[in-house]
């Protein structure tokens, strides 16, 4: 079998902060509702990864596969203005890589 075409893996890991969360229950909330938005928004892959025992911490990665370097690349940076928006949580820091 001869392979046609070549695979890119966009992935962008974000730090946030959650000023607004008083507790684990408030921040799986904000969380619940910033992921709702993504998925809808974007059709991406993301978790949580790390800061799961933190009220107003959350480090989250999100994926993207396509044939298009260009394209994951474009969704991406939309993704950092949406999350830059902080209408969910403030993001404090990102990191992209492509594999």
């Amino acid at each position: 079998m001869e392979i046609q075409g070549r695979a890119h893996i966009g992935v962008l890991t974000a730090e946030f902060f959650i000023p607004q969360a008083a507790s684990l229950k408030d921040k799986r909330s904000v969380l619940k509702r910033m992921r709702e938005c993504v998925r809808r928004e974007f059709n991406l892959s993301l978790a949580e990864i790390a800061y799961q025992d933190k009220w107003q911490r959350s480090q989250w990665v999100f994926c993207l596969v396509g044939s298009n370097k260009g394209y994951i690349d474009g969704v991406i940076q939309k993704l950092i203005e949406f999350l830059r928006s902080g209408r969910h949580a403030s993001l404090i820091d990102y990191y992209i890589e492509f594999l």
